[in-house]
């Protein structure tokens, strides 16, 4: 059997996906504002649920914080908080504590104490999708986060998703420091700069192929 062509764009999106790893570390490098910016223009350019923001442009916001500013240090501290609250009612509303769920309790716990990560990339990148009915921001900031990662690999970045500042959605003092209202936007967040990581063949177990053909 002969190999099929593929496009050169087909190829070269192959290899950004399988070169894409989530960094762990980060080195101090500084990244341009320009490289920020193609990283967000990818995020913008992601699918969004049309009929929830009908007649918007305004309903996918982007911030860029810079490590060690003020609302760096501020969405750290609201996470600590927000955590420590969210494991202190699922404790309290486990009658019957399920195994599974207590290797991620402790984590929460642990953040609730010590706090998140340092978070020592030299950016913090919040991406702010706005709430709609049925609820499909959540699928919008996936989209939108996974264009961001592919580009940064593309970039030779390193990206990591935090995955705790969805918990700050709801969050008064966090959604102020942003400018938005408490509750109307779905937010994500991931960290970018450049990797301190040494380069691993295999980062990660692959899943299985399982692919049911219905024709």
């Amino acid at each position: 059997m002969t190999e099929r062509a593929r496009p050169a764009d087909a190829e070269a999106l192959d290899r950004v996906i399988r070169a894409r790893r989530s960094a762990r570390r980060f080195s101090s490098e500084a990244v341009s504002r320009d490289a920020v910016a193609d990283v967000v223009e990818a995020g913008r350019q992601a699918p969004y649920a049309g009929l929830s923001n009908r007649g918007t442009t305004d309903f996918r916001r982007f911030f860029a914080i810079a490590r060690g500013s003020a609302v760096h240090a501020l969405l750290r501290e609201r996470i600590r908080a927000v955590v420590g609250e969210k494991a202190d009612a699922f404790a309290a509303a486990q009658a019957d504590p399920d195994p599974r769920a207590a290797g991620m309790l402790a984590a929460m716990r642990g953040i609730a104490e010590k706090g998140p990560p340092p978070w020592d990339a030299a950016w913090l990148l919040v991406v702010a999708e706005r709430r709609g009915f049925p609820p499909r921001e959540g699928q919008a900031l996936a989209h939108a986060l996974e264009n961001m990662w592919l580009e940064a690999t593309a970039l030779g970045l390193g990206l990591q998703l935090v995955s705790a500042v969805e918990d700050l959605s709801d969050d008064d003092a966090a959604c102020a420091a942003l400018g938005l209202r408490t509750g109307e936007f779905l937010l994500g967040a991931c960290l970018l700069g450049p990797s301190a990581d040494l380069p691993r063949e295999s980062a990660r177990t692959e899943p299985e192929l399982r692919l049911t053909w219905f024709a």
